[in-house]
């Protein structure tokens, strides 16, 4: 209903961060009726880990209502790969695409526990990169880079349903966290792979139409992509152990 609505009336750059507050607001609700809902169906979860699953259900809930949008606006990028030629109403699309994903990321750094540092320096990384959204001009070469690795995020967001579900099925219904496990494998390989062909992409296009400045967004794509690497040899390794039984 929100993309519906932006395609009538896109939002204007200095909503951006009133859309990034709204949207804390709005996660931040889902984290305490998610918390209710487990202490209501008397759901079995480890004390240390109920954050952790919150965070990742929540976020998977989220991005999962984003995945078709999601899927247009990559589609879109690598197909029609030139700079500045997509819509402005589709970068507001992918800018609220965005704030709902940043804020995910936002909650997590403050509620979730325990936490790797990877992840905490790429929640952080996500954070930043939205706070450049707000500020850069629309279809900024910098933009299209964190909107890019944004697409991907929320292509995957079944990884994040992985992650929680894990601890919350009971261990005689593995199976359907093992199935769940290797279908997130697959999809964050792939998607993971034509991301980084796109962030490549956009590198290169940069370099060849001299936005020098545009480069200065490698290091956070680096932090990006270095978790990234773990999660995928993570879901990796488990996936071998499945095929050792």
């Amino acid at each position: 209903m929100l993309f519906w609505f932006l395609d009538f009336n896109s939002i204007q750059p200095e909503q951006y961060a009133s859309l990034y507050s709204i949207s804390i607001i709005f996660i931040s609700s889902l984290y305490i009726i998610f918390g209710f809902t487990l202490k209501y169906l008397q759901l079995k979860v480890l004390e240390k880990k109920t954050t952790y699953v919150t965070a990742n259900i929540v976020k998977g809930l989220v991005l999962m209502t984003l995945f078709f949008d999601s899927f247009e606006s990559l589609y879109t990028r690598i197909f029609h790969f030139q700079l500045g030629t997509r819509s402005l109403i589709n970068y507001h699309r992918d800018v609220v695409a965005g704030a709902l994903y940043a804020s995910t990321d936002t909650v997590s750094i403050f509620l979730e526990r325990r936490k790797s540092w990877a992840t905490t320096f790429h929640h952080i990384g996500v954070v930043l990169g939205y706070i450049l959204l707000m500020y850069l001009e629309p279809l900024h070469p910098i933009c299209e880079h964190l909107l890019a690795f944004g697409n991907m995020g929320i292509l995957t967001s079944i990884v994040n349903f992985y992650l929680g579900l894990r601890f919350l099925v009971p261990q005689k219904n593995t199976v359907i966290i093992d199935i769940l496990r290797q279908v997130a494998f697959v999809m964050y390989s792939f998607f993971w792979s034509t991301n980084l062909l796109v962030q490549i992409a956009l590198v290169l296009n940069s370099i060849y139409h001299h936005y020098w400045v545009s480069l200065s967004i490698v290091p956070l794509l680096v932090v990006f992509i270095y978790d990234d690497v773990l999660l995928i040899k993570f879901l990796s390794k488990h996936n071998q152990n499945l095929q050792k039984h």
